[in-house]
């Protein structure tokens, strides 16, 4: 006998009940019976999947928004795994037709069972990841496999990025997933943006001549910000300001030690610092 099992209205197992012959009614009643309470199970367990989900979903907004310190207490708070200070981002377009917790239970099968706690929340037609290292480096195989078997998508992997500098680099990111045509990964993984000298081009491009003045004081005084601000006459929370707009501009982190080394010496050779 088999008595199908599944959870709102999706048939996801089969129930196989032996006996001998010839069939007796109290094994087929059992056998319903059975079925019946594995599918009440199925169904309470795809409810807390959906709540933890939801929960998860919390999160990465917070992360996205910035609000960093909300997203680890809030993560504490529901017994969840610390969210990654150097995340991956992953994003997946053209789900629109897909039935969310399908398709992330298709991602999560990827990734080793003590890493399936996926922080990823669905905007319209766009699939939003923050992986681990190790969800990563399991996930990009499927998801590049995932194009070539769904080819309306088109997915993109992107660098190594300290969680509270996700917005320096996000529009860029949506920039290129956007442009992309369907069925192709954009693998930023490795990305180490423009060349230095390419930094200081935008720079005086885009930005003002306070902004580069800003960003030269402030490398010249090697992050020290009450010297920079004294060196420019300026109030600290200007020089910030200043220093931050040309972060975001170039999608840098001017506190990280290598970033601002290779920005200073490429300052030097256009004759812009001495």
């Amino acid at each position: 006998m088999t008595f199908p099992v599944g959870a709102e209205g999706r048939a996801t197992a089969v129930l196989i009940v032996a006996c001998d012959a010839p069939l007796h009614p109290e094994m087929h009643r059992f056998g319903g019976s059975a079925a019946m309470l594995l599918r009440l199970l199925l169904r309470d367990m795809r409810r807390l999947q959906t709540a933890s989900r939801m929960v998860r979903d919390s999160i990465t907004r917070l992360i996205f928004s910035q609000r960093i310190d909300s997203a680890l207490e809030l993560a504490a708070e529901m017994g969840l795994a610390t969210p990654p200070s150097r995340p991956h981002i992953v994003c997946v377009r053209g789900v629109s037709a897909w039935d969310p917790d399908d398709l992330l239970d298709l991602l999560e099968a990827a990734v080793p069972p003590d890493a399936r706690q996926l922080l990823a929340y669905i905007d319209d037609d766009e699939l939003w990841l923050l992986l681990n290292r190790v969800q990563f480096q399991a996930m990009a195989p499927e998801l590049v496999a995932l194009v070539d078997r769904h080819p309306a998508l088109r997915v993109l992997l992107t660098e190594q990025v300290p969680a509270n500098k996700l917005s320096h680099r996000w529009q860029h990111w949506m920039n290129d997933i956007r442009k992309a045509p369907a069925g192709t990964v954009v693998d930023r993984s490795h990305y180490q943006g423009e060349t230095p000298s390419d930094w200081v081009h935008k720079l005086q491009r885009d930005g003002s001549p306070q902004v580069v003045e800003a960003v030269v004081e402030y490398l010249r005084c090697r992050g020290r910000w009450e010297a920079a601000a004294e060196s420019l006459e300026l109030h600290r929370n200007t020089l910030r300001y200043r220093v931050s707009s040309a972060e975001k501009m170039l999608g840098l982190d001017l506190t990280d030690a290598t970033t601002s080394s290779r920005l200073w010496l490429a300052l030097r050779s256009e004759g812009l610092a001495d």
